[in-house]
């Protein structure tokens, strides 16, 4: 992945890659106005506290915990992202061009 790369994250939305560093990267979407971010290089799963059971008793029959009272969350990291274009300019001509027979 290089700078100004159109990636298409594991969720679906469309970014511009705008800054890499060792452990991350840096974005802005193409799919939402004013919208930036940085996500990190490799997948990774972290434990979650059950928010539904924290107050409470713990719930053997929660959906998200399953009566444990914390979970894991699988974060998709750039590993799990494909990469449209290799600049900017390329997918939008590509885009602009894919309704026209020449």
């Amino acid at each position: 992945m290089n700078i100004g790369n159109v990636v298409r994250l594991s969720k679906g939305h469309l970014v511009i890659i705008t800054d890499i560093n060792k452990d991350t990267i840096q974005w802005v979407s193409l799919s939402s106005s004013n919208s930036s971010g940085i996500t990190r290089n490799k997948s990774y799963e972290r434990v979650e506290t059950c928010y539904d059971c924290r107050d409470v008793e713990v719930d053997p029959d929660c959906e998200l915990c399953k009566g444990e009272g914390a979970y894991k969350e699988t974060i998709d990291g750039m590993d799990k992202s494909k990469v449209i274009s290799n600049c900017v300019k390329d997918f939008i001509i590509s885009r602009t061009m894919k309704n026209f027979k020449f």
